[in-house]
């Protein structure tokens, strides 16, 4: 029932398949009364379609999910509005919906050297540091190593994101030389305090090779925030669905969200082909 409210309520747009017939029709939803629900304005509809003894199939999507039920037809009523005549075509609210498991997009795990930093702001205003664990162009799932937000399921809240990277960066020669410098001078004194006539050890110690690299964190995309719906909970895991990132045109995301699951994805193959399965 309560997935039918949320399709009235929002008018979503679902596929109506009269197999015996061959027909289809188009239509969205409208509205519950007791046992049924109704369509809107289905087109086409023809009046021999109205057997309550033919059995309909029924398709839509909700949240980036695709739902299918069998049902029949209970009453079809025609309403005076100010704008015209508004049809209604009732069906029984099945007692069973299938749904597939399909996604949009596929995921894309996110790698330790990207540092997707990510925060889950509620209604009131109190921000969730998170982890993303992975991500999609129509989705993300986060992991919380801190206070857990309380959600109710399909809560909507805000995620901020901020994409950076570690990179190794060379350092300057005259720091090099400097470090290195440094390295033999603290031999030089290490040797000076040994006892004369100490016997060496069977394994020398290996020399420490000075650093010729600093890790810098360098930002790849500036900061953006994106609505977020709660699809998904399973213990300190949440994943959220981005309604925006679908249109009647099909999957469109923001421009700054593309860029940041391509960026992530490569980082990822990349990641992939110089490593084993056994150590990523």
């Amino acid at each position: 029932m309560e997935i039918f409210q949320e399709c009235c309520r929002k008018e979503e747009k679902a596929v109506i398949l009269w197999p015996e017939y061959m027909a289809l029709s188009k239509a969205v939803f409208g509205r519950i009364e007791g046992d049924s629900f109704s369509f809107k304005n289905p087109s086409p509809l023809r009046e021999s379609l109205m057997d309550p003894t033919i059995t309909v199939s029924v398709t839509f999507a909700h949240l980036g999910r695709i739902y299918a039920f069998l049902s029949w037809s209970v009453s079809l009523v025609q309403e005076e509005k100010e704008d015209g005549k508004e049809t209604h075509l009732f069906m029984r609210i099945p007692s069973r919906i299938a749904v597939a498991d399909s996604r949009s997009s596929c995921r894309i795990p996110v790698c330790p050297d990207t540092l997707l930093e990510t925060k889950v702001i509620t209604k009131s205003g109190k921000a969730f540091p998170a982890q993303a664990v992975d991500i999609c162009l129509s989705g993300i799932l986060l992991q919380f190593e801190g206070d857990l937000p309380r959600l109710e399921a399909k809560e909507t809240v805000t995620l901020e994101m901020n994409l950076s990277e570690k990179k190794l960066v060379p350092l300057p020669k005259e720091e090099v030389e400097e470090k290195e410098k440094e390295g033999e001078e603290k031999e030089e004194e290490k040797e000076k305090k040994s006892p004369a006539g100490e016997e060496e050890e069977e394994e020398e110690e290996k020399k420490e090779e000075p650093p010729k690299f600093r890790e810098e964190i360098r930002p790849v995309e500036k900061g953006f925030r994106i609505e977020g719906v709660l699809v998904r909970s399973e213990g300190r895991k949440l994943g959220f669905y981005f309604p925006s990132c679908l249109t009647p045109d099909g999957l469109n995301p923001p421009e700054n969200w593309k860029r940041i699951v391509k960026f992530l994805e490569m980082a990822y193959l990349r990641k992939r082909a110089e490593s084993t399965s056994d150590d990523f």
